[in-house]
């Protein structure tokens, strides 16, 4: 499981990849976070009244928009360093290929912060859900003497995206399945508390291990996600 920060400490806003487990640790924690959804409504006039026949057609997809600092001018570096691995979470993922269409797709991601999950909960908060990075927006808004850019704000949204046929790929442990749960480590974890926390079961941390490939039970990190298979 890879980490990748910007710079910012563990405890801050991070978005996970679903397809590979890498975690992009964000620099410094949102400056503002907005988060729609839209209903699509059909009108149709009514004759002889002034208000028409309105009916509801259907619920659009959430968006969730961040906006964030990216700075390197202690550092007197080029921020673009910073920003550039964040661009994965927007570009084709090869392995989520469709066998058929042969179609890739970005991978499916997920904002973590504070106390959201890392495993969706249907009914949890409104920000609480999967889905696909539809833009970065990057403005570069201090440059060194030479011109390298040295500060940027960046906007993020991503779109709700519910799991269908069309999503799968060519290899199925290589991303979330419908319903795959993770766990996020934190300090002082271990597996078998994980196992227990998760499972009611400490002895069932040998499950965990074997989902996430895990060499090294005991060599856990702060962050690193963590697959948890269904209980069996």
């Amino acid at each position: 499981m890879n980490q990748t920060t910007a710079g910012g400490n563990d405890n801050n806003a991070r978005i996970l990849n679903l397809e590979t487990n890498e975690v992009f640790i964000l620099q410094y924690n949102p400056s503002d976070l907005t988060v729609g959804r839209t209903n699509t409504l059909s009108q149709r006039p009514k004759q002889g009244e002034d208000s028409p026949d309105t009916r509801f057609t259907g619920g659009e997809a959430r968006q969730l928009k961040l906006s964030t600092l990216f700075d390197s001018y202690g550092e007197r570096t080029d921020v673009r360093d910073k920003i550039r691995p964040f661009y994965k979470l927007a570009w084709i993922d090869s392995s989520t290929q469709n066998n058929t269409t042969k179609r890739g797709r970005p991978p499916k991601c997920k904002l973590i912060w504070g106390n959201m999950p890392a495993a969706s909960t249907p009914g949890n908060t409104a920000e609480d859900f999967t889905g696909f990075m539809t833009s970065i927006a990057v403005k570069y808004i201090l440059y060194l003497d030479d011109g390298t850019p040295v500060r940027a704000t960046v906007d993020f949204i991503i779109m709700e995206a519910a799991d269908d046929a069309d999503t799968k790929g060519t290899n199925p442990t290589s991303f979330a399945e419908p319903g795959q749960r993770y766990f996020i480590v934190r300090p002082r974890d271990t597996i078998s508390l994980i196992a227990f926390k998760e499972y009611g079961d400490a002895t069932q941390w040998r499950r965990i291990a074997d989902a996430n490939g895990l060499e090294n039970p005991l060599a856990l990190h702060d962050g690193q996600a963590l697959i948890i298979p269904p209980a069996g």
